[in-house]
């Protein structure tokens, strides 16, 4: 039994090791000499203000150097083009998922009015109506950046891929998409949502080689900001 636990931790070890130029950060979430591994999921996880943001953007520049694909999960919507670029990424290189989208819309003229509420000549302004707007549940972005993923791999198989979720607490799955804010979230829906994002994530990040990087709230007391 030995033997068989012995060589199947040896058969799983990373491939591919990510070298950044912070060895102390390569102790805690990898290796203290090869760096961070390729295929692991990472939590970053920190109080407000903690540099959670910014220590995952330096870990995709070293990525990006290293020579890999970058992606960036937005629930934030903290992402600052930049900001990124201060860190040494190009944000026209990021493939980035936000979970809002506005759709339809369409534009038409109105006249604008004087005191006493005549037309003013020649004077007219554009009133758009941006429509209806809809909000991708946490499932779709998921969804969106996996394609991603696959179509990166189904170009070149053997590609390095950094993935950043910025953040776990913001993102909505479908099961409260709908319910209003003072219905709160069922319980245990949130894990179970987690729970079957990283049946997912898993497997494919350590078949693929790639670097999926979760950024995390601590709290004080379960269940509060």
């Amino acid at each position: 039994i030995k033997k068989g636990l012995k060589h199947r931790s040896v058969e799983r070890q990373p491939a591919r090791w990510l070298e950044t130029e912070w060895p102390l950060l390569h102790s805690v979430v990898g290796d203290p000499v090869r760096g961070i591994p390729y295929g692991k999921i990472i939590e970053i996880s920190g109080p407000p203000g903690a540099a959670k943001t910014g220590l995952a953007l330096q870990i995709s520049a070293a990525a990006k150097v290293d020579g890999a694909k970058n992606g960036w999960c937005d629930f934030e919507f903290a992402w600052d083009d930049e900001w990124s670029a201060a860190h040494g990424l190009d944000p026209e290189q990021v493939a980035r998922f936000f979970p809002d989208v506005v759709s339809g819309g369409s534009g038409r003229k109105k006249k604008k009015t004087g005191k006493i509420g005549a037309p003013a000549e020649d004077e007219d302004e554009q009133e758009f109506d941006i429509g209806k707007r809809h909000l991708l549940s946490a499932e779709e972005v998921l969804k969106e950046a996996e394609t991603w993923v696959e179509s990166k791999l189904s170009t070149d198989p053997s590609c390095k891929i950094c993935l950043v979720i910025d953040s776990l607490p913001a993102m909505l799955p479908e099961a409260s998409i709908d319910r209003d804010l003072d219905e709160g979230q069922p319980q245990g829906g949130f894990a179970n949502f987690l729970t079957r994002m990283l049946q997912k994530w898993v497997p494919l990040c350590f078949t693929h080689n790639v670097l999926l990087i979760l950024i995390n709230h601590t709290r004080t007391k379960p269940g509060v900001s």
